[in-house]
């Protein structure tokens, strides 16, 4: 039998295929680190060049970007 024949028996006798559910695979490996947390929430340095943050964010593609900004407001 061909696939439009299939398809058009199995509406005709109201049957719909179950898909089995895709299982989501974790990586494994090791449990990162936590870094001490310096600042202290206190985010308003005396001198300049002294209170540097960074972000990393990655996307599906592994395509990866950093930003780093330091906090010195005149």
């Amino acid at each position: 039998m061909g696939l439009y024949k299939v398809s058009r028996l199995m509406k005709q006798a109201q049957v719909t295929a179950i898909r089995p559910v895709k299982k989501h695979r974790y990586a494994g490996g090791t449990v990162h680190k936590i870094a001490a947390n310096l600042l202290n929430r206190q985010f308003n340095p005396e001198r300049p060049m002294t209170h540097w943050v960074g972000d990393i964010t990655s996307n599906s593609q592994f395509k990866t970007i950093m930003v780093v900004w330091f906090l010195y407001f005149i």
